[in-house]
């Protein structure tokens, strides 16, 4: 765990991998133009992706409810909800999302929540978890999943912490 981290961040989606969720995408960690790496290397990330994509297997999957939980405990600092959760498609339009602070610097943001499933309202201190609503396809996004990402001054730690490569989610 990093030393400023006020504790170890939990896995944010409910459920067993690669039967609920698997990672579709880690953060592109190479700051080059045209380049691109995963945590690895590898080739699970897309150019300037910030964040952990946590994908569901089906929008039926998105129908029966899959759970969006708090990383760690902190203060919600940002939260919108209400816009359409179907999105198929990479647009413009807004996203349902919760901002959490941690403290030390560190927040986490989570994108794409089904409309109106959010249960948690700004000044909420939330509990590590805690359920901050379900995975949904809202604002930009071309499927139901949860992009998971977190401060700016902490651009690898987060995904140092599930180290976890793709093939183990995916290949069973």
């Amino acid at each position: 765990v990093p030393g400023d981290l006020p504790q170890k961040f939990a896995f944010p989606v409910a459920g067993t991998p690669n039967r609920d969720y698997t990672i579709n995408n880690y953060v592109d960690v190479d700051p080059r133009t045209d380049s691109r790496a995963d945590f690895r290397g590898g080739p699970f990330q897309y150019e300037g992706h910030d964040a952990i994509d946590v994908g569901l297997p089906s929008s039926m999957d998105q129908d029966r409810g899959v759970a969006v939980l708090a990383a760690a405990a902190g203060t919600v600092i940002a939260v919108a909800d209400g816009y359409f959760d179907r999105e198929t498609t990479m647009s413009d339009r807004p996203g349902n999302f919760v901002t959490i602070d941690h403290g030390s610097n560190w927040t986490t943001t989570y994108f794409h929540f089904a409309t109106s499933s959010i249960v948690v309202k700004v000044g909420d201190a939330v509990t590590q978890g805690q359920l901050l609503g379900l995975v949904g396809s809202s604002g930009s996004s071309t499927g139901a999943h949860l992009h998971w990402s977190r401060s700016e001054e902490h651009t690898s730690e987060l995904q140092s912490q599930f180290r976890i490569s793709y093939a183990v989610f995916c290949l069973k």
